[in-house]
């Protein structure tokens, strides 16, 4: 099958039901896993104990909603840490109901109004992105990676960039996000990062710590490539040293397709 018509009969259905604004014949099971409903903070209904500090935190309090996950609720509770609570502990579905009464389409995605300011194009370094700057797209591919100079992964990572930059493109409404773990800016690379072919947006490198755990990705347990909506919804990840190692060796380009089909 064309995978542009695919695709665009997918995104059709998709643009409809985005501009209906409604979640009518949802149930709570179904409801919870539309990410286009998600709030920016739910309350958390229990008391807990911090984290880092064993404080006490009351019942009660607004914090920052992540994303639905495995049954689970994934919220930012600041300097307490990160929790996953059953839905029942905390005020999503009361939230989700209300949003999906009120929210109408076009509407900014949770994720990019979240973090589109922490990255930055490592052509013109000078300043983060703007808020809005990513608004045009529905996916994001993130790589999670060491950079190193000419290496084969890295020129995977371009080419990726470089198809999805593609005018003709069938998949012109997916973007590259790059979360490099090393600072090359500080050892001089940022020339060789460049002409590696790296020239998408660009984790700014004092937020490279706070934004890998604020996403909670678990890159080292479940992949170093995730593939997000635009409200932050993981809809695939993988490591991409598997498919350099395998044998029947599906290429980036292959795996994306195949996660968004």
């Amino acid at each position: 099958m064309n995978l542009g018509l695919l695709k665009g009969g997918v995104f059709s259905i998709f643009f409809l039901m985005l501009c209906m604004g409604n979640a009518q014949g949802l149930d709570d099971s179904s409801l919870l896993e539309e990410s286009r409903f998600w709030p920016m903070n739910v309350t958390v209904l229990d008391e807990i104990v911090g984290k880092t500090h064993g404080n006490t935190v009351p019942a009660g309090g607004e914090w920052a909603f992540l994303r639905y996950e495995n049954g689970l609720c994934l919220v930012d509770m600041g300097h307490n840490g990160i929790f996953r609570f059953k839905v029942d502990q905390t005020d999503l579905l009361e939230r989700m109901r209300r949003i999906s009464k009120e929210r109408t389409y076009p509407f900014q995605g949770l994720f990019t109004f979240r973090y589109t300011k922490s990255f930055y194009l490592p052509e013109s370094p000078e300043r983060g992105l703007t808020l809005g700057a990513l608004d045009e797209y529905d996916y994001f591919v993130l790589f999670y990676f060491n950079y190193e100079k000419s290496s084969e992964a890295v020129a995977e990572v371009a080419t990726v960039i470089d198809t999805l930059k593609d005018p003709g493109s069938a998949m012109s409404d997916i973007a590259v996000l790059l979360l490099p773990e090393n600072d090359f800016r500080a050892d001089g690379l940022l020339d060789s990062y460049v002409a590696d072919g790296l020239t998408a947006p660009t984790i700014l490198p004092f937020w490279t710590n706070p934004i890998r755990y604020a996403l909670s990705h678990d890159v080292e347990r479940n992949g170093d490539v995730v593939i997000v909506d635009k409200f932050g919804k993981i809809l695939g990840q993988f490591f991409q040293s598997d498919l350099q190692a395998s044998t029947t060796r599906l290429d980036l380009i292959d795996s994306i397709e195949t996660i968004l089909k």
